[in-house]
């Protein structure tokens, strides 16, 4: 899928909040798209709720793609910045942060 970042904040808009058509949606990408896809776009409240859906759904449905994609999101430009700025209603019951923290070192990233 070849996507300019107005492209994708526009299609990710229409998904309303639905895990599972964005972990579709996410699934559909490269992992090496999404650095040049979020570097103007990533905001905290995307960064949540693309990892929520990464993390459930597509997790469920393509653990591989899940995972590289996981690892993409880690290479966004401000990755850390948007991280940290996730409101705490937004982290979830699993602490986000935590997560994907723990991804990371997971991925020696």
């Amino acid at each position: 899928m070849s996507l300019a970042g107005v492209e994708f904040e526009k299609a990710w808009k229409g998904f309303k909040g639905d895990a599972a058509q964005q972990a579709a949606y996410l699934l559909a990408l490269q992992p090496t798209q999404l650095p040049t896809l979020l570097k103007q776009a990533l905001s905290p409240s995307l960064l949540a709720a693309a990892t929520a859906a990464l993390l459930g759904p597509a997790l469920q449905q393509q653990p591989g793609a899940a995972a590289g994609l996981l690892e993409g999101l880690t290479r966004v430009q401000r990755f850390d910045i948007n991280l940290l700025s996730v409101p705490p209603r937004q982290k979830g019951d699993g602490g986000l942060a935590q997560r994907m923290s723990d991804l990371r070192s997971l991925f020696k990233l």
